[in-house]
């Protein structure tokens, strides 16, 4: 790839094509081309995160807690949808990105160690940094986020068909714990960071075992 070109379309702001995941719920015609939202750009990298929410999964079961260094998202994003969505030659652009796992600012719960990850979530302070409004964080939901795993393909379709009038259908992870180390931050429907009632104060997130959407983030290489 012409690293001109490249350059030109990593802007932050812009759309880039890069991998690709089951998005639209039919296998019959293979999986479809991921479009990223490029966040930021810097010393020849680009930070992206993915335009829609391209599954629905939880954060960690509902038996424990955990940061995100040990739970089962930072695993799944790292493993399954690492050596799924990225083809040989993608896999060498995607950086190896050390980050700052920060704590609650409210409420200091543990944000735990900090990761080295191929795959991530926005932290919360990422979620405010990079969106100049509610708005902005809002996003859709691909038709994909009707695959629950670990279930078989006979009982995954239509679970989430309908929306839930609360909103929870649109809810999308951060990877910063809650009030509790059994809940971690979201972004709500309307593109809100997860309150409590609290003018500033960051909220109880949500339980760690609920379903919510997940926006996959990743540093790769511009050339």
């Amino acid at each position: 790839v012409d690293a001109k070109v490249m350059s030109s379309t990593l802007n932050p702001g812009s759309i880039y094509t890069f991998g690709s995941y089951e998005q639209d719920y039919d296998f019959t015609n293979g999986p479809e081309p991921i479009q990223w939202k490029v966040l930021d750009v810097q010393d020849g990298k680009a930070l992206l995160l993915s335009q829609d929410a391209l599954i629905r999964l939880q954060y960690h079961p509902r038996e424990t807690g955990a940061t995100w260094k040990g739970c089962t998202l930072r695993q799944w994003l790292n493993d399954d949808f690492y050596h799924t969505a990225f083809s040989e030659e993608e896999l060498e652009r995607v950086c190896l990105t050390r980050n700052v796992n920060e704590d609650n600012p409210t409420y200091g719960t543990d944000g735990g160690e900090d990761t080295d990850d191929h795959v991530f979530l926005l932290s919360l302070s990422e979620a405010e940094m990079y969106f100049a409004s509610d708005e902005e964080r809002q996003c859709e939901f691909s038709a994909a986020v009707n695959l629950i795993v670990d279930q078989e393909p006979s009982v995954q379709k239509g679970i989430f068909e309908t929306e839930d009038p609360y909103g929870y259908d649109r809810r999308w992870w951060l990877r910063t714990p809650g009030m509790y180390p059994l809940t971690t931050v979201i972004i709500e429907k309307d593109g809100s960071i997860s309150r409590n009632g609290n003018i500033g104060a960051y909220a109880s997130g949500v339980a760690c075992h609920q379903w919510n959407g997940v926006r996959p983030a990743i540093w790769i290489e511009i050339d």
